[in-house]
């Protein structure tokens, strides 16, 4: 009997079971600790750790900075008046150099608040998993790992095991269409969730984010980006998730979101210019990290042998001027009634599940399940490029109306 395939799983997921280290039957789950922010709020942390004889389990993954107790009416250590706050920023670069903690202290032009410093410096990475003793942690999910807030008690058992005990939250899909009027901003999108779920609508969830297109937020800057996940986090959830479905097209801000993941999707058709586009973005792409695996998806295909050509002609061009092998994913059917349900602002898979379309939207979110869990179909010899000739344009045209 053929063994049942894997059911999908979300980002975060993946991201959780990859750093499972070990399962309770109470359903608590010991889960490893890829990063470690420290601040200056951390001082007992480190006294109640040398209390017990015990040394920090990973130093070379945590990383300090005084922002909790350091007044902003000054710059120097000695000018702070309060005499525990004082001892709470001196104390934590003492700390970080008896224990091996990278501090960017005061004076350090690395210096600065906790959720900017691991941005700024490359410590926050997608899919990783990151902890420090503030709620606003889940900004960090902004760049595509799973952060989240944890007390002192907590960032003892970090600092000892590099791991920490945690039960698995939900998740909650929350998707974001059309388009944002005048002066709408992403935190007005953000309120107008909240007023919806509530004020602790996301307590015990992680929020994954996802949208059918909407330019206002995949525009976003890194800050605004960081800005949306921490507005978030007034809902109360104890984690933060983002999913980016970029603007069509060869921008800065599609390179940049597409850069901030290590798989990316790129999505293209029948169209001469859009294979243009589509080889512009992977160029771009693979110049800026080799190693990128990139997949490729033809929508409002005739059927599956237009779609292979596409992919052919596309995957001959990448391969021959870039050095590049594509992963074919499959193709989405033309089909009408997808442009009825974006008219209707439903999702064509739960409106008309059985349509062609439908279909094939099920079958590749089955693949990009499993991105990664086996070797791309590629054709034993890639065919050389060469131009499109008349009969791959009359195979590419557009089926016309009997």
């Amino acid at each position: 009997m053929a063994a049942a395939s894997a059911a999908p799983r979300t980002m975060f997921e993946k991201i959780w079971s990859n750093h499972v280290v070990v399962d309770r039957p109470d359903g608590y789950t010991l889960l490893y600790v890829d990063r470690h922010l420290i601040h200056d709020g951390s001082y007992f942390a480190f006294q109640r750790l040398k209390n017990r004889g015990l040394k920090l389990r990973r130093p070379d993954l945590s990383f300090g900075t005084p922002d909790h107790y350091m007044p902003t009416d000054t710059r120097r250590k000695e000018d702070i008046a309060n005499p525990n706050s004082k001892r709470m920023v001196t104390s934590l670069a003492v700390n970080g150099a008896e224990t091996g903690v990278t501090v960017f202290d005061i004076g350090d032009r690395r210096n600065g608040i906790v959720h900017v410093v691991g941005p700024e410096q490359g410590i926050t990475l997608p899919g990783i998993t990151l902890v420090c003793g503030d709620s606003h942690t889940s900004t960090h999910g902004a760049l595509g790992c799973l952060a989240f807030g944890i007390g002192q008690t907590e960032v003892i058992h970090v600092m000892a095991t590099q791991c920490l005990w945690q039960k698995k939250p939900k998740t909650m899909r929350i998707d974001i269409d059309g388009q944002l009027g005048f002066g709408v901003s992403g935190k007005d999108v953000i309120l107008a969730i909240i007023a919806r779920i509530g004020a602790a609508g996301g307590t015990g969830y992680v929020f994954e984010y996802a949208g059918s297109g909407i330019r206002a937020l995949t525009t976003l800057s890194l800050p605004q980006r960081q800005r949306l996940t921490e507005v978030v986090d007034e809902a109360s959830a104890e984690l933060d998730f983002l999913l980016v479905d970029t603007a069509p097209g060869v921008s800065d801000n599609v390179i940049d979101l597409a850069g901030l993941s290590d798989r990316v999707m790129v999505v293209t058709s029948y169209e001469p210019t859009a294979i243009v586009d589509a080889y512009a973005v992977i160029k771009l792409l693979m110049a800026a990290d080799p190693d990128r695996e990139v997949g490729v998806v033809v929508n409002a295909a005739r059927d599956a042998d237009q779609g292979e050509l596409v992919f052919r002609q596309l995957s001959a061009a990448a391969t021959r001027f870039l050095g590049v092998r594509l992963r074919y994913y499959g193709f989405i059917l033309r089909d009408a009634s997808v442009g009825e349900s974006v008219l209707e602002q439903r999702p064509v898979v739960s409106r008309l599940p059985d349509a062609p379309a439908s279909r094939c939207f099920r079958r590749l979110a089955l693949r990009v399940a499993n991105w990664g869990r086996r070797p791309t179909p590629r054709p034993s010899a890639p065919k050389p490029l060469a131009p499109f000739s008349p009969e791959d344009f009359e195979r590419l045209e557009a089926p016309r109306c009997a």
